[in-house]
C-alpha cells in the first residue's frame, strides 16, 4: 500500500449517487465480462471503496467476486451461485454477530 492509497480513504463512506450507479452498470453491461477495481479506476477515477458502494447500491445489477465486478445478467450460473452463496453467508455471520452483541448489551442494561 502506498501513501496515495491511504490518502484515498474518505472520512465518510463514499456516496453512491444514481448517476454513478447508472454509469457503473452501463460500463459492466457493455464490457460483458469481469472488470477489476483497477480497470474501473483507470476508466472512472473511482477508488475501490466507491466501487463497492456503487455495487451495493446497484439494486442487484452488479455482482462482485475475486475477479472483480460483473453485470448480473452476464454472470454464468456458477458465477452467480458463488456470489449468492458468499453474500448470504456474510449476511448470516453479520446477523449472528449483532445478536451476540445484543445479548451482551442486554445483560448490562437489562
Amino acid at each position: 500500500m502506498t501513501a496515495t492509497d491511504q490518502l484515498e480513504l474518505p472520512v465518510f463512506k463514499p456516496g453512491a449517487d444514481q448517476k454513478d450507479i447508472d454509469r457503473f452498470v452501463e460500463i459492466l453491461r457493455v464490457n460483458m465480462g469481469w472488470m477489476t477495481a483497477r480497470q474501473i479506476k483507470l476508466r472512472t477515477g473511482w477508488c475501490d471503496r466507491k466501487c463497492r458502494a456503487l455495487a451495493a447500491a446497484s439494486d442487484g445489477q452488479i455482482i462482485s467476486g475475486n475477479n472483480g465486478y460483473k453485470h448480473t445478467l452476464h454472470a454464468s450460473a456458477d458465477e452467480f451461485h458463488e456470489f449468492y452463496g458468499r453474500m448470504t453467508h456474510q449476511g448470516k455471520e453479520m446477523l449472528a454477530r449483532a445478536e451476540r452483541a445484543r445479548r451482551i448489551h442486554h445483560k448490562k442494561v437489562g
